[in-house]
C-alpha cells in the first residue's frame, strides 16, 4: 500500500507573468472579476508585490491563480517586470489541501464576504465531501453543522446581480434568503431598486415583502408591476433619493393593500375636516379592524391635565 503523500507548505518561486493563466477563473471567489483600486496600484508600482499571490501549478509553464488576482493585475499594469514572486502549490496536491491553503491565504488581512464563502464551498464540494468542508466552515466562524453549510450553499442559485449585491454588503444575508424564490429577472429588478434607492435595514426588508406579495398575487414579473410607478416618476417632478424611496414604498403598500389605503385616505380627510388643534389628534384601530376612534390630548404636565379634567369629565 502506497504511503500517503505528505503535505508541505507552498514554495516561493519567481514566476514569469506569461506563464500565469489569468483567463482561468476556476478559483475566483468574487462574483465577477474586480480591478485593483488606486491604492493597491500605487503600492505595487512603488514597492512591487509585498504579499505574494498564491498559484496552483498545472504544468511546467502554466499556473492558475488561486488568490491574489488583483495584485497580479496591478503588477502587470505597472509594467517593468516580467517576473512576479509567487507562492506555488504543486499540481498533484489533493483538492482539500489546495482549498485549505487558498482559504488561509485569502483570510490574511481580511475576511470573505457571504458571496465569496458561497463560491469557495461550491468549488470545494465539487471534489470533496461535505464532511471535509466542515472544518473550513468552522474556520470562518460558523457552527460546524452540515445543515448550516447546506443552507449557505443554497444561495449559489441567486441571480448574479443578487450575488454581487450580497458580496458588496448591499443585500443582507437574511434578505438574500428571502428572495431565493423569486425568478432571476425579478431578483435583478429588486436589486436595481435596492442599489439605486440605497435601501437597507427595515426598508429593504419591507421592499422585499411587498414585492414578493405583489408578484404572487398578480403572477406578473416585477418590472411589469413597477411600470406604472416608474412612468409616473419620469413624468413628475424630480425627487431626491430618500423621497423616491419613500414614494416607492408607499406606492407598493397601496398596491398591496388597496382597501387599507382607501380607508387611510378617508380617515385623513375626516381628521382634516375636524380642524383639530396641534395638541389634539385622533387615531384609528390597527388595519382599521373596526370603526373605533381614539381621541388623544397632549398636556404640558400633570397639573395642566388635572385642571382640564373636571371639564373633560362632564363631556364623557
Amino acid at each position: 500500500m502506497a504511503a500517503r503523500k505528505m503535505m508541505t507548505t507552498p514554495d516561493i518561486r519567481p514566476i514569469n507573468v506569461s506563464s500565469i493563466d489569468r483567463h482561468d477563473v476556476s478559483y475566483l471567489l468574487s462574483p465577477g472579476q474586480e480591478s485593483p483600486d488606486a491604492a493597491l496600484r500605487e503600492s505595487v508600482r512603488r514597492y512591487g508585490i509585498l504579499f505574494p499571490p498564491l498559484l496552483l501549478e498545472k504544468d511546467r509553464d502554466r499556473f492558475v491563480i488561486l488568490s491574489g488576482r488583483k495584485r497580479i493585475q496591478a503588477a502587470m499594469e505597472a509594467g517593468g517586470a516580467d517576473i512576479i514572486p509567487c507562492l506555488v502549490i504543486p499540481g498533484d496536491s489533493p483538492p482539500l489541501f489546495v482549498y485549505t491553503v487558498l482559504l488561509e491565504h485569502a483570510l490574511i488581512g481580511g475576511s470573505l464576504s457571504p458571496a465569496q464563502q458561497i463560491a469557495f464551498f461550491s468549488g470545494l464540494l465539487r471534489s470533496c465531501s461535505l464532511d471535509d468542508g466542515l472544518p473550513l466552515f468552522a474556520r470562518l466562524g460558523h457552527p460546524p453543522h452540515k445543515h448550516r453549510l447546506v443552507e449557505l450553499l443554497s444561495l449559489r442559485d441567486l441571480a448574479p446581480a443578487a450575488l454581487t449585491a450580497l458580496h458588496h454588503g448591499i443585500l443582507s444575508l437574511g434578505n438574500a434568503r428571502k428572495i431565493m424564490g423569486m425568478a432571476p429577472g425579478d431578483q435583478a429588478a429588486l436589486i436595481d431598486l435596492v442599489t439605486r434607492l440605497r435601501l437597507g435595514g427595515s426598508r429593504q426588508q419591507k421592499l422585499i415583502e411587498l414585492c414578493t406579495e405583489l408578484i404572487m398575487r398578480r403572477n406578473e414579473d416585477l418590472r411589469t408591476i413597477l411600470q406604472p410607478f416608474l412612468s409616473g416618476q419620469e413624468a413628475g417632478q424630480p425627487e431626491n433619493v430618500p423621497q423616491q424611496a419613500a414614494a416607492l414604498l408607499k406606492w407598493l403598500h397601496n398596491e398591496t393593500f388597496p382597501r387599507s389605503s382607501t380607508a387611510e385616505q378617508e380617515f385623513n380627510r375626516f381628521a382634516h375636516q375636524l380642524e383639530l388643534p396641534a395638541n389634539i389628534r385622533i387615531l384609528h384601530t390597527p388595519a382599521f379592524e373596526d370603526e373605533t376612534v381614539t381621541l388623544c390630548l397632549d398636556f404640558p404636565d400633570r397639573n395642566a391635565l388635572r385642571e382640564a379634567w373636571e371639564r373633560i369629565r362632564t363631556l364623557v
